[in-house]
């Protein structure tokens, strides 16, 4: 066997395909919290929160914006709609070991433990080893941070980390550990989350915003901005995904609405003196599934024909 075609089954093995160029990009994924909203029960909401969840990690999205694309309401607060969702979302991405230390009892996760966990490759396992790892800082001593990792030893990070703070470690491709003040510990760095998909090109979760407005979502991200934007709708354009083509990018964010579609999103914006048509809010407006067979497409429905559909434009 080539050494060539040994190193590439070893990187399957791992669940790493190996950093290339199209890793450096990244897909945010934004959703009508109103789904959630027409769930007829706080346990069916919840069920609903965990597949776009799945969904989200099924297919390597970087970002999932929860849109509260309802009516506004005077001051600064979500919908319950859109802080279920959200909480959920959150709470689906974090690794088991760091549920208890990051995420107080809330009656909003009554149901969490019926949703299927999203078994991602940045839960590891304790008998598992990567050279990356999600933590949580417990302590600060001599100058240094002290990190659960979800083993029997816990990491010293060379730096002060603020107290409860999640952070991604480098660790180390092999376990190494060092003895100080009598205790021992694996030495480890914090790095960008981001940067583990870029050198390693291992999926590692997504991050969660909620967007109160249209402006929210374009212009709050954690990228800068989003240079490719797609909104979807059974009123867009129709285009084989075999024949679809998109520009270039960096950073892209597909538009998923609720229910009642993006039209509901921007009837409840400001902006809607602005736009007479959720088209004009972005760069392509596609149908994802024309000549469907059901009046309607549910938004769980829609998130995963969306993105399979644009799985080959995006090289995702």
């Amino acid at each position: 066997m080539g050494s060539k075609k040994r190193e590439r089954m070893e990187e399957e093995r791992e669940g790493g395909r190996g950093p290339t160029n199209a890793i450096r990009k990244t897909i945010s994924v934004a959703i009508g919290a109103s789904c959630v909203e027409n769930a007829v029960s706080h346990e069916l909401g919840s069920l609903l929160a965990g597949q776009l969840a799945r969904a989200a990690a099924i297919f390597n999205v970087d970002e999932v914006v929860v849109l509260d694309d309802g009516p506004k309401h005077a001051g600064s607060e979500v919908n319950r709609a859109a802080a279920l969702l959200a909480k959920i979302l959150q709470y689906q991405e974090t690794p088991q070991y760091l549920r208890k230390a990051l995420i107080p009892m809330h009656e909003l996760y009554r149901y969490c433990g019926m949703l299927a966990p999203l078994d991602a490759p940045h839960h590891l396992r304790a008998t598992e080893w990567f050279e990356y790892r999600e933590g949580v800082v417990t302590n600060q001593e001599s100058g240094q941070s002290v990190c659960d990792i979800g083993l029997d030893v816990p990491a010293l990070v060379g730096t002060i980390v603020p107290h409860n703070t999640r952070v991604t470690l480098f660790v180390g491709k092999t376990r190494h550990t060092v003895v100080e003040g009598g205790r021992e510990y694996i030495k480890a760095s914090v790095v960008n989350p981001l940067d583990v998909k870029r050198t390693t090109g291992r999926y590692w979760g997504y991050n969660v915003r909620v967007a109160r407005s249209i402006e929210e979502l374009f212009k709050k991200g954690p990228f800068g901005g989003y240079d490719l934007t797609i909104g979807t709708s059974e009123r867009g354009e129709v285009t084989e995904c075999c024949s679809l083509t998109l520009t270039d990018y960096q950073h892209a964010l597909i538009v998923i609405g609720g229910p009642s579609g993006l039209e509901y999103l921007l009837q409840n914006d400001p902006c809607r003196e602005q736009h007479a048509s959720p088209a004009t809010l972005f760069d392509r407006y596609l149908n994802v599934c024309p000549n469907q067979g059901s009046r309607t497409i549910r938004t769980e429905e829609a998130v995963l024909l969306c993105l399979m559909y644009l799985k080959p434009a995006l090289a995702m």
